[in-house]
This record gives C-alpha cells, structure tokens and sequence, in this order.
C-alpha cells in the first residue's frame, strides 16, 4: 500500500460521475487519477481497462504497442522509437 489511492478505489473515483470535476468521462478522469496510484496490486483486468482508456481517449490505434516506451519515463526514448518506427 503506498501513499495514493488502490486500483479499487481509482477505478470508484473515475466511475462515480459526480459533478464538480474537470470531466465526467470515466475514461479520462481514470487516466488523468493514473499518477496517483498507490498500490502495486491491481486486478487482472486493469491493463484491459487502462488499454479501452487510452483507446478512447487518444488516436493511437494499438495502445499496447506504445508500451514499450512509458515504464522508465524517459519522453526522449519514446521520441526516438518512434522516429525509428516512421515510414
């Protein structure tokens, strides 16, 4: 358990709708809550979750290919990838 909120209780937050935040789109606010995930245990079906998230709200059309470039933070890496991946 660390600092921030669980799997279960950021996937309550992004669902719960309730007015008074920045949007009401489960998707957006699950992605914009991401950073604040304490835990290190989630369930099965985050990275399905988190994947649908990502398709909904970006216009990357295989999220999962982008993977690869998010865990070590490093944006420089990213943009190299994918100069190198460009036709």
């Amino acid at each position: 358990m660390g600092p921030g909120p669980s799997w279960a209780e950021l996937s309550a937050a992004a669902d719960n709708g309730l007015p008074g935040g920045s949007t009401t789109d489960p998707h957006a606010r699950l992605l914009l809550l991401l950073p604040a995930l304490g835990g290190d245990a989630v369930p099965d079906d985050a990275v399905r979750r988190l994947a649908g998230a990502l398709r909904a709200r970006t216009r990357v059309a295989s999220p999962g290919r982008t993977g690869p470039w998010l865990p070590d933070g490093d944006a420089s890496a990213a943009a190299r990838t994918a100069r190198r991946q460009s036709p």
